[in-house]
């Protein structure tokens, strides 16, 4: 289905055109949609996207403490608060004593929490394969690429002309 053309403001100086950014926001809205984020849960399992965010992040940084788990999320504090407490109680992660805080404490996966991930990256290793499969191997790395510029862009965005080190903030 062809989405009706909106009237858009001119772009500012220097800013790309206007088709261009309503086609990207087009495709972005599309992934996201058949990426299955738009439902109650992800990836086939019974979990929320920010819970299979968390236990991704978990899988690659073990040990992160909930207000670093937050910060990646960029979650607010009693979301992050109630997305541990109900994933603990579904026995995929565990909170242990730090070995340098006694206060704080730190983020594991359980072994049914990995059992879990296994079960999502296939998944999803299915669909992405699934969705390149008839591209040629120039056109697969030009997906990858452009879609790593893309999120670094977002993150750029997000952080400000300061924290990227540019001047004009």
């Amino acid at each position: 289905m062809q989405p009706k053309a909106r009237p858009v403001p001119r772009p500012a100086r220097g800013d790309p055109p206007a088709s261009l950014v309503l086609g990207i926001r087009l495709a972005a809205r599309t992934l996201v949609r058949e990426l299955g984020f738009l439902g109650q849960t992800l990836a086939g399992t019974q979990l929320t996207a920010s819970q299979v965010h968390a236990l991704l992040e978990l899988e690659i940084h073990p040990g992160l403490q909930a207000s670093q788990l937050k910060d990646v999320l960029r979650l607010d504090k009693s979301a992050t608060s109630r997305l541990l407490t109900d994933l603990a109680a579904r026995g995929l992660v565990r909170a242990t004593a730090s070995t340098t805080d006694r206060r704080a404490r730190t983020l594991v996966l359980t072994a049914r929490g990995r059992r879990v991930l296994q079960d999502i990256h296939r998944r999803t290793n299915r669909q992405v394969a699934g969705a390149i499969r008839g591209l040629g191997r120039a056109d697969r790395q030009a997906v990858l690429q452009g879609m790593q510029l893309f999120a670094s862009g977002l993150v750029e965005h997000r952080a400000g002309p300061q924290a990227r080190g540019k001047p004009g903030a």
